[in-house]
């Protein structure tokens, strides 16, 4: 019978190519557990409005994806050029996109109105409503892509009326206080739905 002479194992090439195998899938299964990765963005701690100068205590930095993080306000942004104020509703929750930014003042004036109905349950702070004028006889649009600012339901002690403070356009302020200074009411009509 004849004997084969059997070298040393590890000069095997196969135990080389499995060895080189595992080390390979380590380090890939090592890079894709780790993810994309991550840049800072701004995400509203709470809902902001149009208009609204954003300071850093209204916002709280996330990770995203670098391939997404190029549309929202990322830290440089806020510092970088002085006030920002926004230009649409960012609600709270919601990633703060550079289109919901504007660097100059907004167009809108905040003015506080008594309703003379309760507003529905579905308008809240941030919505976009119609204001309404109303008598006895009839109902007038006064002013639309009216922002709610804030809204007081009047259930205090003294019996004072609804309120709501609401944001106009420039535009439409003359017709506001025309209303204001007689006898008629507002009432505040949900826009488009958000």
């Amino acid at each position: 019978m004849a004997r084969h002479r059997i070298g040393p194992r590890w000069r095997d090439p196969r135990l080389a190519i499995g060895v080189l195998l595992v080390c390979v899938s380590a380090i890939a299964s090592g890079a894709l557990l780790a993810g994309p990765e991550q840049v800072q963005v701004y995400r509203a701690a709470s809902t902001l409005l149009p208009g609204a100068a954003l300071n850093e205590s209204d916002l709280v930095l996330v990770g995203v994806p670098r391939g997404i993080s190029s549309q929202y306000l990322q830290q440089s942004d806020l510092r970088r050029s002085g006030d920002k104020k926004l230009r649409s509703v960012v609600y709270e929750g919601e990633l703060v996109a550079r289109t919901a930014v504007q660097g100059e003042t907004d167009d809108g004036c905040d003015v506080v109105v008594p309703l003379a109905t309760r507003v529905p349950s579905s308008v809240e702070r941030g919505d976009v409503v119609e204001l309404w004028r109303v008598n006895a006889t009839s109902a007038e649009l006064v002013a639309s892509q009216v922002m709610v600012v804030r809204l007081d339901t009047g259930q205090g002690s003294l019996g004072e009326p609804a309120t709501a403070e609401v944001r106009i356009q420039r535009a439409s302020v003359g017709d506001v206080l025309l209303v204001l200074g007689g006898d008629d009411g507002f009432v505040l009509v949900p826009g488009e739905q958000k």
